[in-house]
């Protein structure tokens, strides 16, 4: 915080600071409150032991080549999502203008494919409730076709 800053803080009444701060703290979305804080705290607790004293781009450089070992480059650029909005937050850095750090974290993505999800087709579907044994697979019949069911309701609820 700079000398402008403790003045503002000083010539602001309190209750606008304390609603100016409940404000900021709901920028933070709330199903994810606690995953953005353990991501924010894993950084500060690295950032403390480092040494640091800023939140430069060297710093966070530095940072995501740290944890760039244990997460992939999908995790990566969530890590970086998250920092940029809690460093934003706490610190009043914007840390989205850091192209270094942007070059960086596309880098890393570079010949990195996604695993996908398989998918049944409607015939595949089909085929398994009609041919599959009920003594071996009845209550995956069943689920399946509850599941059915249900989507088959949802879209006609929605049109």
């Amino acid at each position: 915080m700079n000398n402008s800053d403790s003045e503002e803080l000083l010539l602001t009444p309190p209750d606008i600071v304390a609603e100016a701060n409940n404000v900021c703290a709901s920028l933070v979305p709330a199903k994810s409150t606690e995953r953005y804080y353990s991501c924010y705290n894993k950084y500060m607790k690295w950032h403390k032991e480092q040494k640091a004293t800023s939140h430069s781009q060297n710093v966070l450089l530095a940072y995501f080549a740290y944890i760039k070992t244990n997460l992939k480059p999908s995790s990566l650029w969530s890590t970086y999502s998250i920092l940029r909005t809690m460093i934003n937050l706490k610190h009043e850095v914007n840390i989205a203008s850091y192209t270094n750090l942007k070059a960086f974290l596309k880098r890393q993505s570079d010949g990195y494919h996604a695993k996908k999800s398989l998918s049944l087709s409607t015939a595949q579907i089909k085929t398994f409730l009609k041919y599959a044994p009920d003594d071996k697979y009845l209550l995956t019949k069943v689920k399946c076709l509850f599941i059915t069911f249900y989507l088959l309701t949802f879209l006609f609820c929605i049109v």
